[in-house]
This record gives C-alpha cells, sequence and structure tokens, in this order.
C-alpha cells in the first residue's frame, strides 16, 4: 500500500510541476505578446481569467466557422467559464449527461485551440500544418517561445504589419 500511495504522490508532484512551468511560461509569453501589441496591463497574464481575458484582447476578433466573433476580451473568458461550468452540470443528467457534457467540452476545447491558432497566426507561417497542431497542444512553450519575436499580423484587425 505504501508504494502505491508514494507513486501516487510522485505522479502528482509531477503533474503539479508541469502545470506550474506551463502557468508560468503562458504568463511570461503572454505578457510579453500583450506588449508588443500594445495594450496595457500586461500583469492580467498572471491572474486566471483576466489572462483570458487579456488574450481576447490581443486576439481582437475570431473568425470560427465563417462566424464572426468580436470583442474576444469578453468572448473567451466567458465560453471558458460557463462552458466548463455547463459541462460540469450537464454531465450528472441521468442517460445522456456524460454525452452532451462532452460535447460542450468538446466546444470549449475547439474555441480555445481557435483562440490559440489566432494568436499563432499572428507570428507564424500557417504553411506548416504541424507546427500548427504543435504549437496548440503545447500553447505555453509556443507563447514562450514567439515572445520576443515580431508579429507579422497586427493583432485585433488580422491584416498583414507593414
Amino acid at each position: 500500500m505504501g508504494v502505491i500511495l508514494a507513486v501516487a504522490g510522485l505522479i502528482s508532484l509531477i503533474i503539479f510541476v508541469i502545470a506550474l512551468v506551463s502557468y508560468v511560461l503562458t504568463a511570461i509569453g503572454l505578457s510579453a505578446v500583450a506588449k508588443k501589441a500594445g495594450l496595457e496591463n500586461t500583469w492580467f497574464a498572471w491572474i486566471p481569467l483576466l489572462n483570458l481575458y487579456l488574450m481576447g484582447k490581443v486576439i481582437g476578433k475570431l473568425n470560427l466557422f465563417g462566424q464572426e466573433i468580436n470583442n474576444m476580451e469578453i468572448a473567451l473568458p466567458v465560453v471558458v467559464v460557463v462552458g466548463n461550468i455547463a459541462s460540469s452540470i450537464i454531465s450528472k443528467i441521468p442517460a445522456i449527461g456524460g454525452l452532451l457534457g462532452f460535447i460542450v467540452s468538446l466546444a470549449v476545447i475547439v474555441f480555445s485551440a481557435a483562440s490559440c491558432y489566432e494568436i499563432y497566426k499572428m507570428y507564424k507561417d500557417t504553411s506548416n500544418k504541424l507546427n500548427v497542431v504543435l504549437s496548440i497542444i503545447f500553447f505555453p512553450i509556443f507563447l514562450f517561445m514567439i515572445r520576443n519575436d515580431e508579429p507579422i499580423v497586427s493583432s485585433n484587425d488580422n491584416s498583414l504589419s507593414m
């Protein structure tokens, strides 16, 4: 029994360290990207939920499945928070709750991934699809890596910068 608890403790510690490193890399990267975009209050990158607001400010607007979503600074935190709460509540419904909760969670993941992709498009060429996918999966590392790069597309309007 002691070995099982030790292994569980070690796994928990590893997960905690990975989460902490991801959080720090994301905050440093997002703060720098927001500063390059000319935004104020870049320290929001260190505060949960406010970091989603800041990321939304950097993105500006999002085109998702042909629908333009303006005010991403409001939409991103609302979709993530409300979507996760709704998924948790819906999943309690007998028989179909698990499936419906999964669908809502999937929608939140797609919205979040599309938001990450918008930031990727501001800094990198999107022709290499593997890099696009990897940048979404390893978003904290990507944000940290691009923090000193100049954007190839300006934020908020996604037009080419000169």
